[in-house]
């Protein structure tokens, strides 16, 4: 199996909350946050294994694998287990350090651990909190690379039903465990004490970082930009009304900036740096010529 270690932290997190569920009645606030580490990281492990599945069934079941196509897949599978994926593009490091922090306290006290002693039976589950992206770049390693060998040996042979195969295999594999993942958390939501809580909590941030929720204030903000624009543009002198432009081109900047802070795809230090440059790029210097 190449996705063992995601089997076995399937595993673990399901005995976890079955602590955790034991201990509700007398201690429903750890069951209850407990519940809510689960979801939480369930949604962090569906992220990181996303492009996997879509790149495992791309190699199983496209129409021709010719050269080109092989060679863009090898890089593209090369780029699922990238430390600069984890910590950069998807954020899921910072996000998993962050939980750690958070319900450490809490998954020791479920399983009735000494915090300060290693716990070998939830390895897979510390394994994930200490390390981060070393988790997943450790289990999808080992399937990328067999797949990346059958396809070298396709490039060179001319068949690619070994490399199908695989793929096949560990599609299979994988979409069952990230399928026993979702599940339990479903049933999660569904019959922990305050479930109904749990899942407006859930609920809530989905919309929050749904586009056409968090959007919604810059895209009625350019409405209205444009608006203004043309009605200004007959009214106006030339050097005014350009002035009016830019200033409103930086207005929307900074409402983007904060658009993509609020939904965590914008460092603070890479916030501050954007609505720096839009103000000293574009604003600060027209307004001295005018």
């Amino acid at each position: 199996m190449v996705f063992d270690s995601l089997q076995e932290f399937a595993n673990q997190l399901g005995s976890l909350q079955q602590k955790a569920q034991a201990r509700s009645a007398t201690d429903p606030n750890t069951a209850q946050r407990i519940a809510e580490f689960v979801v939480k990281v369930s949604e962090e492990v569906e992220l990181g294994y996303d492009d996997v599945q879509r790149l495992l069934n791309e190699v199983a079941y496209a129409a021709t694998l010719d050269a080109q196509t092989i060679a863009r897949l090898q890089m593209d599978l090369g780029q699922t287990h990238a430390r600069e994926k984890f910590k950069n593009v998807l954020k899921i490091c910072d996000r998993l350090a962050t939980y750690s922090q958070q319900y450490r306290d809490d998954i020791n006290r479920a399983l009735g651990n000494d915090p300060n002693s290693p716990n070998t039976q939830y390895n897979q589950l510390f394994f994930l909190l200490d390390k981060h992206e070393g988790f997943f770049r450790q289990s999808i390693e080992r399937a990328a690379w067999e797949i990346n060998d059958a396809l070298d040996e396709a490039k060179k042979t001319g068949d690619d039903s070994r490399a199908r195969a695989l793929a096949r295999d560990a599609l299979k594999e994988l979409a069952s465990q990230r399928n026993r993942i979702q599940l339990l958390k479903a049933q999660i939501v569904g019959h922990v004490h305050g479930g109904n809580a749990l899942l407006g909590s859930m609920a809530d941030d989905r919309l929050r970082k749904s586009p056409w929720y968090s959007g919604s204030f810059f895209l009625t903000s350019a409405i209205v930009l444009v608006v203004i624009l043309t009605f200004a543009a007959g009214r106006l002198p030339l050097g005014t009304l350009i002035f009016v432009v830019c200033g409103a081109y930086v207005g929307l900047t900074v409402i983007g900036a904060f658009t993509l802070r609020n939904d965590d795809k914008l460092s603070q230090e890479n916030f501050l740096k954007l609505v720096q440059l839009a103000m000293v790029r574009v604003l600060i210097p027209v307004s001295r010529r005018h």
